[in-house]
């Protein structure tokens, strides 16, 4: 095991205390209508919320280091590649059913996330994960 220094920084991609706070309010007053683990965990409940939100952070934080500087920082900018927006793409999840999730590209089409590869719709191995 080695001794790694503790992470001072917070990346950009990882929701700020008070956005996570917000989703967490969000999830919590969506909690109110759940009356079963089952609807807790169903398609459109709280848990495919926060699934959501983890994937989409994910593949920011996969895009920032693809790129190799962070979102709006044009001044530690080393490439001409760029963000170029995202595409929605439904993932299908043991519990949580069919959840859209944004997926980040680049200009030069060449970003491939490893946490969603490309043409995989199943997400089984990795809700495990999380």
């Amino acid at each position: 095991m080695t001794n790694q220094e503790p992470i001072t920084e917070r990346h950009p991609a990882i929701p700020t205390e008070e956005q996570f706070s917000k989703r967490m309010r969000e999830a919590y007053s969506m909690l109110g209508s759940c009356s079963t683990i089952e609807d807790i965990s169903a398609p459109g409940g709280p848990l495919s919320h926060m699934f959501k939100d983890t994937i989409e952070a994910m593949l920011k934080a996969e895009m920032t280091d693809h790129l190799g500087y962070e979102h709006n920082d044009t001044s530690s900018k080393k490439t001409t590649n760029s963000r170029n927006g995202s595409y929605t793409k439904k993932v299908k999840t043991d519990d949580n059913g069919v959840v859209e999730v944004k997926v980040p590209r680049d200009r030069d089409g060449k970003f491939t996330p490893k946490i969603l590869p490309i043409n995989k719709t199943k997400t089984t191995k990795l809700e495990k994960r999380i």
